[in-house]
């Protein structure tokens, strides 16, 4: 190599700052160049180690040996807990070895699990100790064996977890740290974690998902919550329901927790999911009081507490900077007003993403308009998902007031929650820089007359009834309104189909083939048939298009032709996946023409998926050919 190449890679901080910039198989090429490049570029490939690249060097004895001499240069970790297991035995001989040859006794608790010795062939491997970021999947057993029959998966959760608090006493400068699927059965547990967290004082995200009694929930959470460092910006708790099978006590577990008595000051996100036994506005304020500076929180919490304790306004005053907001309670079948009057207590013109998942009624009890009002300038996403009816405040408050709106997501793959057509018109709309729209809507399928055939029956010149012309004006409103969203990528959009009862047909939506009436076709001045598909013509940027547009429903299927076909092609430049198509029937003629046509220009092509379900409904996605 020249002096200037010799220079540069004799400095190994530009040499890690190169290597930032390849991928693994460039820094592999890059290593097979020369010996000295081999010595001085090895160490970037063992910085980042995932499942699957542990699986490749947990299978041979060889690489084994290279990341032995590599350990102390990984940065990034994903373990299961099998290989977590081999790991640990590997490390544990290695210690033994220096202790031997020291002859000094070993330093380990005195609960660790010892050296099993009924592992496949080991590798003494020095410990990981310069890790940054660590992700463990407890109740994942999957490990490729190494030159022997496989190892046998860790059933004893006491032993898991000894592992992981070994694992953080080998790598005090943890900055964040995922634990997914973690399971916790008894206070000595939930203590032992705590003690493990609070020997992190550089960690700074902590994402845990955990399995426990919901007696223990609680203790749990404080526990972690005031174990953490001062210098945590993200938390994320994750508590689900019980998978031991142990008979739950009716009294609730209780440990004293030594509390970090300073706010999180840094702390920016915050999640509390599967909490559902709140007993007061205490255990809600404990919590609260030390997050002064949190700006995204999602919550998954039942109401344990009266309206009348003002939670809404002690999170408001506490958490003032709050910009994302999450709230789910799927499983109710009360509407909770918190997260809407959590969104009022916020100073004014603040959140900007707005998500609730839970149960929604059209005669809702409580005021939802004035969260949305308070916020009208600065919202750019709001979901709404749950079951039932969008009341109609909200409905307005969302169209006719967010006009900075660039998602909004009612109803997604699915048509409940659904905004009734009337409502959905009522004013007019001011998100006009919407970017995705998912939305469901009541009211939108062919009026039914008795003695009347629908319309696309009918011989020409074909006339239309008052209802159908009344209805047809209605729906002219919506589409109108949906193509001046010129700069929509992605749209779903779902009729809302009521049963005699007013609720929601399930079995008619998911298994009978519809779209919306007149929106998939052009008029036809000549024989009287309606059709509003000019009306989209704004949508140059539409990429996927999904829900009811059926291109071979009982209507489309006479009213869809090649017409049609050539205008989408000439409007809808960018689209590349569209619910046309149930994958039994495969496509129809005019969009096989298409089809044809763009791959002779090589352009993107059509393709229809398939799914095991027949009442799944797929589309088409145009690839680049």
């Amino acid at each position: 190599m020249s002096d200037a190449l010799e220079r540069f890679f004799d400095m190994t901080e530009l040499i890690d700052h190169l290597t930032l910039f390849l991928d693994t198989k460039d820094v592999s090429r890059l290593i097979r160049t020369s010996k000295t490049m081999y010595a001085r570029c090895v160490p970037s490939l063992f910085k980042t180690l995932s499942v699957a690249s542990l699986n490749r060097l947990l299978s041979s004895l060889s690489a084994l040996q290279v990341l032995a001499r590599n350990s102390q240069h990984v940065r990034r970790l994903a373990f299961t807990s099998s290989q977590l297991s081999y790991y640990y035995n590997c490390v544990l001989a290695f210690q033994d070895i220096c202790s031997h040859v020291s002859d000094t006794p070993s330093t380990r608790p005195p609960w660790f699990p010892p050296l099993d010795v009924h592992t496949n062939q080991l590798v003494a491997l020095p410990p990981m100790t310069r890790l940054s970021h660590f992700c463990v999947d407890v109740d994942d057993p999957f490990m490729i064996p190494i030159d022997g029959p496989p190892l046998v998966p860790i059933s004893k959760d006491r032993t898991k977890l000894a592992h992981l608090y070994w694992m953080f006493s080998l790598s005090p400068h943890l900055a964040s740290l995922s634990l997914e699927k973690v399971a916790i059965a008894d206070i000595e547990s939930c203590r032992r974690l705590g003690e493990a967290i609070a020997g992190l004082h550089a960690l700074k995200k902590l994402d845990l998902t955990v399995f426990c009694r919901d007696n223990i929930k609680r203790t749990l959470l404080y526990q972690l919550f005031f174990s953490c460092s001062s210098s945590v910006r993200l938390l994320n708790f994750k508590m689900r329901d019980d998978i031991f099978g142990v008979e739950e006590d009716e009294t609730e577990d209780t440990v004293a927790v030594v509390r970090r008595q300073e706010p999180l000051i840094h702390l920016e996100e915050l999640g509390i999911l599967g909490i559902y036994d709140w007993n007061s506005a205490v255990d809600i304020r404990s919590i609260f009081a030390y997050c002064p500076n949190v700006k995204k929180l999602s919550l998954e919490v039942s109401p344990g507490y009266q309206e009348n304790d003002n939670i809404e306004q002690f999170i408001g005053r506490q958490c003032p900077r709050i910009e994302l907001l999450n709230y789910s309670l799927p499983w109710s079948s009360t509407p909770d007003p918190l997260p809407f009057r959590i969104m009022e207590s916020l100073p004014a013109q603040q959140v900007t993403e707005f998500v609730y998942y839970g149960a929604l009624s059209k005669d809702i009890s409580f005021r939802t308009d004035v969260a949305f009002h308070s916020h009208s300038t600065t919202l750019q996403k709001v979901c709404i998902d749950g079951k039932g009816t969008i009341p109609k405040a909200m409905a307005s408050a969302i169209f006719s007031g967010c006009f900075n709106l660039e998602t909004l997501h009612i109803a997604r793959e699915s048509s409940d929650p659904y905004i009734a057509l009337a409502d959905a018109l009522e004013y007019p709309w001011a998100c006009t820089k919407l970017q995705h729209l998912s939305l469901a809507i009541s009211g939108c399928e062919l009026p039914v007359e008795p003695g009347v055939e629908p319309y696309y029956l009918r011989p020409t010149p074909i006339t239309l009834t008052e209802v159908e012309t009344q209805h047809f004006s209605r729906l002219e409103d919506l589409y109108q309104r949906i193509g001046t969203l010129t700069g929509l990528r992605e749209l779903y959009l779902a009729m809302a189909i009521l049963g005699e009862d007013g609720e929601l047909d399930e079995e008619t939506m998911r298994y009978d083939r519809h779209s919306f009436p007149a929106m998939l076709n052009l008029q036809d001045a000549q024989t009287g048939r309606p059709g509003l598909l000019q009306l989209l013509s704004g949508l140059r940027n539409l990429e996927e298009l999904r829900g009811s547009v059926s291109a071979d429903s009982d209507e489309t299927l006479v009213t869809v032709g090649r017409t049609e076909a050539i205008w989408m092609d000439q409007n809808w430049p960018d689209l590349q996946y569209a619910d046309f198509f149930n994958y039994m029937y495969g496509v129809t003629e005019p969009f096989q023409w298409l089809e044809d046509k763009r791959k002779s220009e090589g352009r993107v092509v059509l393709q229809t998926s398939t799914h095991l379900d027949d009442g799944d409904v797929s589309g088409f996605r145009w690839e680049e050919y």
